[in-house]
């Protein structure tokens, strides 16, 4: 889960950087029709980026935990299973 979280932390980051970039051109140098478009461009993508880091990764991580998977807990009772199948299958393993 942690790895996943900082591989789209980083694609975030850029993406919306990239993204930035032209649409502060379009505010800085644009009229006054295209400053109020590129303004409401620049709350969105600041208020997402936002919400992807800070909002999103955190109930993905609750949402997993309730459902009882993730982190070293889902694997530890996904070997547990897998063993308990093996031992009941073959009784002379006891």
């Amino acid at each position: 889960m942690n790895s996943s979280i900082n591989q789209t932390l980083s694609r975030t980051i850029l993406t919306s950087t990239v993204t930035l970039i032209p649409i502060l051109c379009l505010f800085l140098f644009g009229g006054a029709i295209l400053r109020d478009s590129s303004l409401a461009i620049i709350v969105g993508v600041v208020v997402g980026t936002y919400s992807s880091i800070f909002i999103a990764s955190p109930i993905v991580l609750w949402w997993t935990r309730a459902r009882g998977g993730g982190g070293t807990g889902g694997t530890t009772a996904l070997r547990r299973e897998i063993t308990q199948k093996a031992t009941t299958a073959n009784p002379i393993a006891r």
